[in-house]
């Protein structure tokens, strides 16, 4: 859930269900692609979905920082998911 500035504004999004290896660096990689999606002009309940997405990837791995992450692979992920944009 994403708190918003009025009062009464939330928005939910569902994370997308992964098998979870370790969540370590899980709220980090959240945190870190809702950013970067937020900063290049996406909405906020898009760039909250795009977080949930680098943190589902992140927590599928057993490392804190997934070394292949990148804004390809989110999108891959996202296609064979059926995540919207």
């Amino acid at each position: 859930v994403l708190f918003g500035a009025r009062p009464g504004e939330r928005l939910h999004t569902p994370a997308p269900r992964v098998p979870v290896v370790d969540v370590t660096g899980a709220g980090d990689a959240l945190l870190a692609g809702f950013l970067h999606a937020w900063l290049a002009g996406a909405p906020l309940s898009a760039a909250l979905r795009y977080g949930h997405t680098v943190a589902a990837l992140t927590v599928s791995v057993p490392h804190t920082v997934r070394p292949d992450l990148s804004p390809a692979l989110v999108e891959r992920f996202r296609s064979s998911q059926g995540v919207l944009p």
